[in-house]
């Protein structure tokens, strides 16, 4: 059996109230559409624009005329 380790704040951090105030502060006032993409890591390519894939489903990610169902479904 194996467990995760979170390792304890160091010291001097902020606690309770305090610490998730510091986080609030810490997130950007501009909303991501006015962000540059580059900013937050968005990719400005999707799996669709790769050719020879499915067009049926939005994330399928089989190649086109594949039979059964399309993978993720929606």
């Amino acid at each position: 059996m194996s467990f995760n380790y979170i390792a304890p704040a160091p010291d001097g951090a902020p606690k309770g109230e305090a610490r998730d105030r510091a986080r609030e502060m810490a997130k950007p006032v501009t909303p991501l559409s006015d962000r540059l993409r580059a900013g937050y890591g968005s990719l400005e390519m999707s799996m669709q624009t790769i050719s020879g894939l499915c067009k049926e489903g939005r994330k399928c990610v089989l190649r086109d005329l594949h039979g059964g169902e399309c993978w993720p479904c929606d």
